[in-house]
């Protein structure tokens, strides 16, 4: 068992160490893109007007590293490729999300899960039809249905009266509103919630099955279930049809930085979606955000990711076992 105390190591020491046990083999296309693009000596006359750097408060400057400055551009300039649509580098960076999550198609975005659910709402729900929401969701999913017009019609998760959480959402409870109100047209469940609590997603998928009823999975927080046999499968795995990954809060990229994902056999098309994440995103996005989702996906599917992700699940395990003693 790793002693927590042990952890005290300088950022320096981490990075060269991680350096020397990386696979050169490891493909990072926009990652690459943007390290000859933080080498080529220009002066940009595009936008962002602070011109790499040069323009920038010092104060601002000192604190996030003229590094950062150098490689803050977006999808518009410089060959690295446009997100909306897809192409260059960026386009192959996704191709790689979604082999790594064995995906139908994986969507890069730069305004968190928020934009994804907003995304997913646009493109998919329709004024006046009814959508059974878990009561537990995100505001990004109720928000995304005011702006779409449809219904919401809860489903109650368990409460937890011992913790004051919901815990999860009965399969039964599903199956019974389907059975009783045939006109509710898709169903959107949070899962695992905000606490950790995880629901059963493949009865319910096999439930919305039954019904011919669509399944889309807020699973924010569980962007590294792909990756270990010793966390719960994912929703991409359960039956699915959509499933949205927050790859900053638990996966390594940069805040803001999330994926869409559709499912193999989704029954969702992609140009709605495509559609709508164009209309909905900002159209300078970052690049800065954009690569790390393409160095979260590399490390979380190389070896050396394993070992951190495993090294951080027995921390965990460890803790939780400490904790309990208390």
């Amino acid at each position: 068992m790793t002693d927590l105390k042990e952890n005290k190591i300088s950022f320096a020491s981490i990075k060269e160490n991680l350096e020397k046990r990386f696979s050169k083999d490891i493909q990072t296309p926009l990652v690459d893109a943007m390290l000859n693009y933080k080498a080529s000596p220009m002066t940009g006359f595009h936008i962002p007007g602070h011109n790499r750097g040069l323009g920038v408060y010092p104060k601002f400057a000192e604190l996030v590293g003229l590094d950062v400055l150098n490689i803050d551009t977006t999808d518009e300039f410089d060959n690295l490729g446009t997100l909306h649509p897809a192409t260059g580098a960026i386009k192959e960076a996704q191709d790689l999300a979604s082999r790594a999550y064995n995906t139908k198609r994986t969507f890069f975005v730069t305004g968190g899960s928020t934009i994804a659910n907003l995304a997913l709402a646009f493109a998919l729900t329709n004024p006046n039809e009814e959508i059974l929401i878990g009561r537990n969701c995100h505001r990004s999913v109720l928000t995304g249905l005011i702006i779409s017009g449809a219904k919401v019609n809860w489903v109650i998760p368990k409460k937890l009266n011992d913790w004051a959480i919901f815990g999860n959402i009965e399969p039964d409870d599903i199956e019974q509103k389907l059975k009783t109100n045939r006109n509710i047209k898709l169903v959107w469940i949070t899962n695992p919630t905000y606490e950790g609590v995880v629901s059963d997603v493949k009865s319910i998928a096999e439930i919305c099955k039954k019904y011919k009823v669509a399944l889309i999975v807020d699973e924010a927080h569980g962007c590294l279930w792909n990756f270990s046999a010793k966390l719960p499968a994912s929703a991409l795995e359960l039956g699915a049809d959509a499933v949205v990954h927050s790859l900053h809060k638990t996966g390594g990229a940069m805040t803001q930085a999330s994926m869409l994902h559709l499912t193999k056999n989704s029954v969702f098309e992609e140009e709605k979606l495509t559609h709508a994440l164009k209309l909905l995103h900002t159209t300078s996005p970052s690049l800065l955000l954009l690569a790390s989702l393409d160095a979260s996906r590399a490390n979380l599917s190389s070896s050396v990711g394993q070992k951190m992700l495993d090294s951080a699940i027995e921390n965990a395990l460890y803790f939780r076992e400490q904790a309990k003693t208390i």
